[in-house]
């Protein structure tokens, strides 16, 4: 989508395909764009986008614990224990709005607190062109603690900031595309998918057992809770107007992925900074009073980093696409050919190939997971098998996963599948 964003030089709409996109507001891509024209389309200047959200992420825990007192090493111990987390290491490397999200939603809290009211309605402005009405419910959440702190009039500004900066996008697509943008806009992304049943997910408690694979953070988290809750008992907790902040946040970041109808994993990444809030705000006094133990609490949210699921090493491995990149590049030599992915999704493939790659679809729930998915049904690139590998008046080039038992099909329509790399193979005519 970058990539036709600078071929066509329109910023205004986002296209896959070649068909105009309402799946996601531009930021993203618009970032991506950027990021490809300066290093060239590299794995490192696709990842750069959400690589940088994450540091700006971590930054701003660090800044929040710090304006809620906790001090250097506690904001630091904090920071790191984000960065461990599993889903902040997955989603440093993926190209997808999630993680500049929590990033802007965590810049809006950090100028909350410090009285920016600003830079506060810039991100809060921002979070919308990231990702739309996936900001409304933490960043609604952020506005009513703002009115809570500072009152309704000082309240208006960093609102209006938020409409000025949002908004255009919105408006501007409204009048271009009209009830089309709004019905997947409005009607699918907030209604539809939140009431169910639009993209197969997981159930609440297949959810949680995601959650609990973060058990490192929910152990540093479990333990912070503690120690809060001893100083508050001991009248030392935080005062109000800041608890309010983590109260927000608990609610905006633990319910919408539970009561939504549509359960992805992702969903749960701001439970992340949540969790390292509570971590580093609950370190007691005493566990970073002199160098050996601040050190000691840094070493700790390391080592608790490498023991969740997500590592350092783990960000810093090969690509886990490599093999359709690699294969992709191949096929970018056969244009005006007929390319194909088998049960395979196509993103890889269609930005390594240089064209847009068709998904044939074998397997029942891929096929409702994809259709679901509304910038593949608008871009019609979810193909039946008489669709996808019927006869066709150009040279064939499918390409599916080995061992998925797909060979006689694909010979069974006159192709001759060939093994390629060590999980995939192509299959081409006779």
């Amino acid at each position: 989508m970058a990539r036709e964003a600078l071929e066509s030089g329109d910023l205004l709409n986002n296209r896959w395909c070649g068909a105009i996109q309402f799946e996601k507001p531009p930021l993203l891509i618009w970032s991506l764009a950027g990021s490809t024209s300066l290093f060239g389309e590299t794995v490192f200047a696709l990842r750069l986008p959400s690589t940088l959200a994450t540091a700006l992420a971590a930054a701003a825990v660090a800044a929040i614990l710090l304006a809620l007192r906790a001090g250097p090493w506690r904001a630091l111990f904090g920071a790191l224990l984000f960065l461990g987390g599993g889903l902040t290491m997955q989603l440093s490397r993926r190209v997808m709005t999630d993680m500049p999200l929590v990033a802007l939603l965590l810049l809006a809290t950090s100028a909350l607190l410090s009285g920016r009211r600003t830079l506060m309605g810039v991100a809060l402005g921002l979070a919308l062109l990231t990702k739309g009405v996936a900001a409304l419910p933490l960043g609604g959440l952020l506005g009513l603690a703002l009115i809570a702190r500072e009152g309704w009039r000082k309240s208006l500004w960093p609102a209006a900031v938020t409409l000025l900066v949002g908004l255009p996008w919105f408006v501007a697509s409204t009048w271009t595309h009209g009830t089309e943008f709004l019905s997947a806009t409005i009607g699918y992304h907030a209604i539809a998918r939140a009431a169910g049943g639009v993209v197969p997910g997981l159930t609440a408690a297949e959810l949680l057992d995601v959650l609990l694979l973060e058990w490192p953070l929910l152990v540093a988290a479990s333990i912070g809770l503690g120690f809060l809750i001893r100083a508050a008992a001991g009248h030392s907790a935080l005062p109000r107007r800041d608890l309010v902040v983590l109260v927000v946040w608990a609610v905006g970041a633990a319910v919408p992925p539970f009561a939504s109808g549509t359960r992805l994993a992702h969903y749960l990444l701001p439970v992340m900074p949540l969790l390292a809030l509570v971590a580093g705000l609950g370190v007691p006094d005493s566990l970073v009073a002199s160098w050996g133990r601040r050190l000691g609490a840094v070493a700790v949210a390391v080592l608790l980093g490498t023991l969740g699921p997500g590592t350092l090493a783990f960000w810093l491995s090969p690509e886990l696409g490599a093999e359709l990149r690699q294969i992709g590049m191949r096929l970018s030599t056969s244009r005006g050919d007929r390319l194909l992915a088998l049960d395979l999704t196509n993103p890889s493939l269609t930005w390594s190939s240089g064209q847009c790659v068709p998904m044939v679809v074998t397997d029942p729930r891929f096929e409702q997971v994809q259709r679901a998915v509304l910038m593949n049904t608008r871009a019609n690139v979810v193909l039946d098998v008489e669709a996808g590998l019927g006869p066709s008046d150009k040279p064939r080039h499918v390409v599916y996963r080995l061992g998925s038992g797909a060979e006689p099909l694909l010979e069974s329509v006159g192709l001759v599948p060939s093994p390629l790399t060590p999980n995939y193979g192509i299959a081409t005519e006779r």
